[in-house]
């Protein structure tokens, strides 16, 4: 009988500790200032019981994170201890799954199957801890929502299984496996409260409701299990359209969040989006497939028409993919191949749980990387089956004796020295934004969050240099010509700055931030007119604020001759 091995989940800690080990004092990088350093609602807990936000429970952790303390190291070894934990939980879900198909035939009659279960389940998770591209999960501190949304969806099925008696092992006990069922239902809900993604969460209990313990003498019993974990589908689109039961919600960054999925949808059509994801779901495919493969979202584009040559070329390819594991799906159940089974169980949860990203929900950001983390584990899952598979029937018909154990661990290491490797990249914030800049030349966030970090540092020029490259890539971007204009006026080039002011205005009319500045530039040049001009404009949109009213008053000084503006120091408005 398949039993869990105590040294796995050991090997599990420690290699993926190891792997990311030299990232626990990484800066802060992307966009993990608007997410954390500058989002209040994670600066204390008093917001600890405000569950209004759509990514609640992953915000609660970033401020736990700052009330333990621990800077930059509490964030990054918590994020690296939630893929330890993952690994972890994707060995104990194999592991439970292959004795559930094991003790219902699906291995065939022989004691030993052509494939060493056990074996088989720690190499799964041992890929997946070490695979490159779960550095954009782990080691970018935001992604958190990710890897954490992925530790509750894994936890939600396990504890789905143990909660049915034939499969858990709990035999007559009602009250153990109730309680399991309890859990499940609540780390379902958490899930939902931590990303978008886990919203497949209940169509994959139904698929093992329905699939792996089939009641067929009481299907009623399967209906009554699952109808709550149906229910909390309700969640996700409550909270990303703003009318959950409690209303908004306190946090800004949430809000604009939901502000932002609001506008990408209305933005793009469902159909045009989901054309585009053609082309990026074979990227991501090749990122899982090849280790250390790297894509640019300068590369795709939202499409137009189905007939167009890349997108035709994708989409078909995807959906002989599918068409083919599903029919494999099939053949699976019919012959009772636990295999095959696995391996079409973990292509159609790749397609499955990519789909709230990556089918007809427009999003911003055509292609991102994390996206692969939770698809990854049905990916990881069949590439690893198919292998031990194919070797294993090698060994049979050849009577060879080739170990697809050690080969797996061999490349194994092979990964984890890449990851390692690349994770160094993430420790130097210059070097990571420069790196993605070029590999990315069609993007200006990269060069904002460059000229961000030489801010940081004092290095005016340089972030001027990146201001003006993010400008030059996206004419139309305030957040660029804000930032620039703020590093002119630090420069000490005052009219370059007001142009570029006026621009903001030209680009988001209304804009406090721009009129108060304008206003200061010119009462700095002596100008008090039209200082007074811009000034006014300030206090229409924001009545009363200290910062307009005390500059007013120091303007009535300079018309009176009372004061030099030469000698006014230059303050910047947030």
């Amino acid at each position: 009988m398949l039993k869990v091995k105590p040294y796995a989940p050991i090997l599990l800690v420690v290699v993926g500790f190891a792997i990311y080990s030299n990232i626990l004092d990484a800066p802060f990088v992307l966009d993990d200032n608007v997410y954390i350093t500058d989002n209040p609602w994670v600066g204390s807990l008093g917001n600890l019981f405000d569950m209004r936000d759509a990514r609640y429970v992953g915000f609660v952790t970033f401020a736990l994170n700052n009330y333990i303390g621990g800077g930059l190291f509490g964030l990054h070894i918590t994020n690296v201890a939630i893929h330890v934990a993952n690994s972890v939980l994707l060995y104990l879900l194999i592991s439970a799954l292959l004795r559930a198909l094991v003790a219902k035939g699906f291995f065939g009659p022989d004691e030993k199957p052509l494939v060493n279960l056990d074996r088989l389940a720690l190499c799964i998770a041992l890929v997946f801890v070490a695979h490159p591209t779960q550095i954009y999960a782990v080691t970018y501190i935001t992604q958190r929502f990710t890897s954490l949304a992925t530790l509750f969806y894994l936890g939600a099925i396990i504890f789905y299984l143990k909660s049915a008696p034939d499969i858990s092992g709990n035999g007559s006990n009602r009250f153990r496996s109730s309680l399991c069922y309890v859990f499940s239902l609540i780390l379902t809900v958490i899930a939902m409260k931590t990303k978008e993604i886990s919203f497949t969460l209940p169509v994959v209990l139904m698929g093992v409701e329905f699939g792996l313990l089939r009641r067929e003498s009481c299907a009623k019993v399967s209906v009554v299990r699952i109808i709550p974990f149906i229910l909390t589908m309700l969640i996700i689109p409550l909270g990303v359209i703003g009318v959950g039961i409690l209303g908004g919600t306190e946090n800004a960054v949430g809000e604009l969040m939901m502000q932002q999925k609001l506008k990408d949808i209305a933005a793009v059509s469902s159909y045009e989006y989901l054309l585009g994801q053609s082309m990026v779901i074979i990227t991501y495919i090749r990122m899982l497939l090849i280790p250390g493969s790297e894509c640019s979202a300068c590369d795709f584009s939202i499409g137009k028409s189905f007939f167009e040559p890349a997108i035709f070329s994708a989409s078909v390819t995807l959906l002989i993919v599918i068409a083919a594991t599903v029919y494999l799906f099939i053949r699976s159940v019919a012959r009772r191949n636990g295999y095959l089974l696995l391996i079409s169980s973990g292509i159609l949860w790749f397609f499955l749980t990519l789909s709230v990203e990556s089918s007809v929900i427009p999003i911003q950001d055509i292609i991102v990387r994390h996206r692969t983390y939770l698809p990854g584990v049905g990916f990881i899952t069949s590439a690893v089956t198919a292998f031990f598979l194919l070797v294993s029937i090698i060994n049979r018909r050849k009577r060879v004796n080739i170990s697809p154990f050690y080969i797996t661990l061999i490349f194994v290491l092979m990964i984890s020295v890449i990851t390692h490797m690349h994770n160094r990249l993430w420790t130097d914030a210059i070097g990571l934004n420069t790196y993605f800049a070029e590999l990315e030349p069609c993007s200006s966030s990269h060069h904002i969050s460059l000229a961000g970090v030489y801010a940081s540092e004092g290095r005016w020029k340089a972030a001027h240099t990146e201001y003006r490259k993010a400008v030059g890539i996206e004419p139309d971007r305030v957040l660029a010509w804000s930032n620039l204009a703020k590093v002119s006026m630090r420069l000490g080039l005052f009219d370059e700055a007001i142009e570029e002011y006026e621009i903001v205005l030209k680009l988001e009319p209304g804009n406090f931030n721009a009129h108060y500045s304008i206003g200061l530039l010119y009462l700095k040049k002596g100008l008090p007119d039209e200082s007074d001009v811009e000034l006014a404009q300030a206090l229409r949109l924001s009545p009363g604020n200290e910062m307009v009213l005390k500059l007013r008053a120091l303007l009535l000084k300079v018309r009176t001759g009372e004061f030099d503006p030469s000698g006014l120091k230059i303050r910047m408005s947030d």
